[in-house]
């Protein structure tokens, strides 16, 4: 297994396979059961769909005690500071980071449930903390996630 080159990690999917955030509609599809149009757009049902898993997830790894509604409000957030994942972290939280990875066109090297943190998520931190102006650390903590 090679190093990965930008092509791996960035997909429009103009090649005629699955872009990434289709793949990530599919992904939350299975997750949440919300019945998304798998259509590359990344909009509000998108984006609803991914605060339920994310809600989901903290419920299953940290027992927060969320309603999954897909609205971020304070006890949400409050929980989403907790988070720190890294390599070696495995979990729900871990597949819903590489969902999210997907949504923002870049590759982690597959979605597991429950998710594991290895090179290829590392990776794909890496390259959305450069991309997004963050400290480039591999560490998907809150400033991470909220961004």
């Amino acid at each position: 297994m090679g190093e990965e080159t930008p092509d791996d990690l960035f997909d429009d999917g103009t090649d005629g396979e699955l872009s990434l955030v289709e793949q990530a509609q599919i992904h939350l599809n299975n997750y949440t059961g919300m019945g998304l149009v798998v259509d590359g757009e990344v909009g509000i049902k998108t984006k609803t769909a991914f605060r339920k898993a994310l809600q989901h997830a903290l419920n299953a790894d940290m027992n927060a005690g969320l309603e999954e509604d897909g609205e971020v409000g304070p006890l949400t957030e409050a929980w989403l500071k907790k988070v720190f994942l890294r390599k070696g972290s495995v979990g729900q939280l871990v597949t819903v980071l590489e969902i999210g990875l997907l949504m923002h066109n870049i590759n982690p090297n597959g979605v597991e449930n429950p998710g594991q943190f290895g090179s290829g998520c590392s990776v794909a931190v890496c390259a959305f903390q450069r991309n997004n102006g963050l400290e480039v650390d591999s560490i998907a903590g809150y400033n991470t996630s909220s961004t």
